[in-house]
C-alpha cells in the first residue's frame, strides 16, 4: 500500500549526545550524504552511527530516527557516507543530521591531525552559491558570512546576504501563513465568521503573496455573509492599514446607490430541511451528542452523525503535506449523515449471518465491538446495500470529500500531536519497552493491534466522529488519482470516473503520526483485503 509506514525494531531512541558527536547533512545524493564534519574533525572511515529526519508539526519540530550508516570515505572538512539500513517508509532526503556512535568502531590508535589548507574566499562565496540555489538559505548564509572574513568591504557578497536572510524570513512568514489559514478553515467549518476571517487576515499579514489562498477561502464567505465580512474589516481597519487594498479587492464591489445589486456569487442549493426531516423520521431516535450535532440510531445500532451543509476546503497547502493532497481547494458540500463509529465485527457478522457471505478473519485480536477487517471495498459496498434494503434508506461508502469534512482538521481533535487518548496508532511498545525503557510512553494506549470503536473519546471530530485517525484504514468510495485535486468538481465532488485502486482515508493502528493526517491519501486494490482495512457508511438523505 502507498505511503504506509510499519515501524519495526531497527531504530533506537538516541540518549543525549555531545555536539561534537554529530554533523550536518550537506549533501544528499542516493544513498550517499555528505556531511559536514571531516578529519580535522575527528572523523574516520569504519565509524558508524544514526540518521535523523526532522520533521515539522503544527506545534513543534521533532526528530526521529531513520536509519544507520557507515563512513566510507573522509576529507579533511567533510566525509561521505553511505546509508546502509533505512526504515521502510522513510525518505532519506527528509534527513538533516548524523549521530556517530563512536564506541562501534574504536580506533585503534589516535589519528595523526591531517594537515588542513585554508580555504581561498571564493571557495566560500562558490559554495554559499551552491546552498542558494538549492534552497538551503541558512547554509548559504553561513559560507556568505565566512567570505566577509577575507573581505569585509564586498558590496556584492552583502547584498547577497541581504538576499538569503530575506529569503529565511520569507520562509518563516510562509509557515505563520499556513498556520493561521488552518485555523481559519477550522473556524469556517463552525460556522464562525468573525473568526474566519480574523485568521485570514493574520495568514494575509504574514504573506502576502498568499493572496490567491485567501481569496479562494474569503470569497465564498462574502457571497453568503458580505455584510458581517465587510463590518468586521472596518472594525480592524486600524490593524490592517497595510493590506487594506489587497482585501478589497478580494470582495465583490458595493452596488452603487440606486442601481441594481451586483449579483453576489452563487452557492448551488443544499439539501433541503425537510428531507433532513424525513430521515430523522426514519430513524429509531434522535438526540444532540456533546458537539452539538444531531446524532440519529438505525437499525438498532448504527449511529449516524448529522455533517451540516456547506463550502468546506479539502486538502493540504502545508509543506507537510503531499504531492496529491495539492492545490487545497474548495468544495461545497451537501449535508449527510456519516456513522459515528466504524463498522464493527458485530454489525458485519449479523450481515454475513442473513445474507450467508463469507465471515472475515479476526486475526485473533477479537470481534464484537472492534472494527471489523479482511474485508475488501467490494465487500463493504455489498454490506452497505443490505443495510440500505433493511432500513429502507440510502446507505454507501463516502466520498472522499464528505469524510475529510468529517475529519475536518489537520488531525480530527485539532491539532495537538496524537498520543494514548486520542488515537490508535503505532507504539510497538514491546519492542520499545525491550530495547529502551526510557523511551517516550505517550501513544503507549495498551492495544498492539485494533482498539474497540469509540476507546479514544478525546479524538473525536468537531461533529462528534471517532476514530477518524488510526485504528483501521477506512475504505472510500472514490477511485484514486493522484492529481484529480486539480480537476475536482466544487459541487460534491464524486472522484473520477475510473482507475485501478480505490482511496483508503485515516492511518491504521500500523501507522504513526504522518500518516493519520485528515488530508493524507492513499489507495489500495478493491479487491484487497487486509488486517488494516475497515470502512464506515455514509446516509444520503436522498
Amino acid at each position: 500500500m502507498r505511503k504506509w509506514l510499519f515501524v519495526v525494531g531497527l531504530f533506537w531512541a538516541s540518549g543525549i549526545l555531545l555536539a561534537e558527536a554529530t554533523a550536518n547533512i550537506v549533501v544528499h545524493n542516493d544513498r550517499w550524504l555528505t556531511i559536514d564534519k571531516g578529519a580535522r574533525d575527528g572523523v574516520q572511515v569504519g565509524m558508524k552511527g544514526t540518521v535523523k529526519a526532522l520533521y515539522k508539526d503544527p506545534l513543534e519540530d521533532y526528530e526521529i530516527n531513520i536509519g544507520t550508516f557507515e563512513v566510507r570515505k573522509v576529507a579533511p572538512q567533510t566525509a561521505q557516507v553511505y546509508v546502509d539500513n533505512l526504515g521502510i517508509g522513510f525518505k532519506l532526503e527528509d534527513s538533516r543530521i548524523v549521530v556517530f556512535d563512536q564506541d562501534l568502531v574504536p580506533p585503534a590508535e589516535p589519528p595523526a591531525k591531517p594537515k588542513v589548507e585554508e580555504k581561498p574566499a571564493d571557495w566560500y562565496l562558490e559554495e554559499g552559491d551552491k546552498y542558494y540555489a538549492a534552497g538551503e538559505f541558512e547554509l548559504a548564509l553561513q559560507s556568505y558570512r565566512k567570505y566577509l572574513q577575507f573581505d569585509a568591504d564586498s558590496l556584492v557578497v552583502k547584498e547577497k546576504i541581504n538576499e538569503a536572510e530575506n529569503q529565511v524570513a520569507n520562509k518563516k512568514n510562509r509557515a505563520e501563513f499556513e498556520q493561521n489559514l488552518l485555523k481559519a478553515d477550522e473556524q469556517a467549518g463552525r460556522g464562525e465568521i468573525k473568526y474566519t476571517v480574523l485568521y485570514l487576515i493574520e495568514a494575509l499579514k504574514a504573506y502576502p503573496a498568499g493572496k490567491e489562498e485567501v481569496k479562494k477561502r474569503i470569497l465564498p464567505l462574502a457571497a453568503g455573509h458580505e455584510q458581517d465580512v465587510r463590518r468586521i474589516l472596518a472594525e480592524k481597519e486600524a490593524d490592517i492599514k497595510d493590506i487594506k487594498d489587497i482585501l478589497a479587492d478580494m470582495l465583490p464591489p458595493k452596488a452603487p446607490p440606486e442601481s441594481r445589486p451586483i449579483e453576489p456569487l452563487k452557492i448551488p442549493e443544499t439539501v433541503r430541511p425537510q428531507e433532513t426531516d424525513r430521515v430523522k423520521a426514519k430513524a429509531e431516535s434522535v438526540y444532540e451528542n456533546q458537539k452539538g450535532f444531531s446524532e440519529a440510531l438505525f437499525h438498532k445500532n448504527m449511529v449516524m452523525v448529522l455533517i451540516p451543509a456547506g463550502p468546506f476546503t479539502v486538502g493540504s497547502s502545508l509543506e507537510i503535506g503531499e504531492a496529491d493532497e495539492k492545490p487545497s481547494h474548495q468544495v461545497i458540500l451537501s449535508e449527510c449523515w456519516i456513522s459515528k463509529y466504524e463498522v464493527t465485527f458485530a454489525q458485519y457478522d449479523e450481515y454475513c449471518q442473513k445474507t450467508g457471505a463469507t465471515l472475515p478473519e479476526d486475526e485473533g485480536w477479537g470481534r464484537g465491538n472492534r472494527p471489523v477487517i479482511n474485508v475488501s471495498w467490494n465487500d463493504a459496498l455489498d454490506y452497505c446495500r443490505w443495510l440500505s434494503r433493511e432500513t429502507n434508506l440510502n446507505f454507501r461508502l463516502p466520498t472522499e470529500a464528505e469524510w475529510e469534512k468529517a475529519a475536518h482538521g489537520f488531525y480530527p481533535w485539532g491539532n495537538s500531536p496524537p498520543d494514548s487518548r486520542k488515537a490508535n496508532l503505532a507504539d510497538h511498545q514491546k519492542w520499545r519497552r525491550d530495547n529502551d525503557p526510557q523511551a517516550d510512553k505517550r501513544i503507549d494506549d495498551g492495544y498492539a493491534y485494533t482498539a474497540p470503536v469509540g476507546t479514544y473519546p478525546e479524538g473525536a471530530s468537531i461533529y462528534g466522529v471517532m476514530d477518524l485517525a488510526g485504528n483501521v484504514w477506512e475504505w472510500i468510495q472514490d477511485w484514486y488519482d493522484a492529481f484529480y485535486y486539480r480537476i475536482s468538481a466544487v459541487r460534491d465532488p464524486q472522484g473520477p470516473d475510473s482507475g485501478v485502486s480505490r482511496v483508503v482515508r485515516g492511518g491504521s493502528w500500523a501507522n504513526g503520526p504522518g500518516l493519520i493526517r485528515s488530508a493524507n491519501r492513499s489507495s489500495e486494490k478493491p479487491s484487497s483485503r487486509l488486517n488494516i482495512i475497515g470502512f464506515r457508511v455514509v446516509l444520503s438523505p436522498r
